[in-house]
């Protein structure tokens, strides 16, 4: 517990690392359906030509010619391919959205999840504390009961075994709930690690 406190430290629910991962997913996913629609555009490339010719150039009467150009390119249709491309990605983009609203969910729900198993854990350890109170009272009232004759020593046994067994009850449910409460803190902290 105190290695968890040390090394971890409470964030909100978005900062977990699952949310975070399914956050850049979908900042992936759109940049990739963003790149096919930059498929659409004109492109400019510049083209240049370097030349020797072995007699001198009928253009420049010099053996070297220098070209410099530019090219423009426009596909207006290439069989669909970039229609299909785009229509994927954006799919894509849909579905890492919902992993991350599933990732969401899953986060609250494990937060949630996590408070009320301490809470339950916490109501469990009262019941065996009140179980354990009670068995050794018991035990006690047994013993006298025994010590004045009125008891067989079957009964003072026997309520010996049940208050053993009630404090381990109870100090496994004392474990329980110092486990779930580790969890809690786990479920909604950044650990450095």
């Amino acid at each position: 517990a105190n290695d968890a406190k040390t090394s971890c430290r409470p964030a909100d629910v978005l900062a977990r690392s699952d949310v975070r991962a399914a956050e850049a997913a979908v900042s992936v996913s759109k940049r990739n359906e963003d790149g096919v629609s930059k498929t659409y555009w004109p492109t400019v490339d510049a083209v240049s030509s370097l030349t020797y010719w072995s007699p001198v150039s009928a253009i420049n009467n010099e053996h070297v010619t220098w070209s410099v150009g530019g090219v423009l390119n426009w596909t207006l249709y290439d069989g669909g391919l970039r229609y299909g491309t785009r229509e994927q990605r954006t799919a894509e983009t849909r579905i890492a959205n919902e992993q991350l609203t599933e990732a969401k969910r899953q986060a609250r729900l494990e937060v949630t999840q996590a408070f009320r198993a301490v809470h339950s854990s916490e109501a469990t350890l009262a019941v065996a504390a009140k179980t354990r109170e009670i068995a050794a009272e018991t035990a006690r009232l047994t013993k006298v009961a025994y010590l004045n004759g009125s008891g067989p020593s079957f009964d003072l046994v026997d309520t010996a075994r049940r208050l053993r067994e009630a404090e381990l009850d109870y100090t496994v449910k004392e474990f329980g709930v110092l486990r779930a409460k580790i969890a809690a803190l786990l479920a909604l902290a950044t650990c450095d690690v």
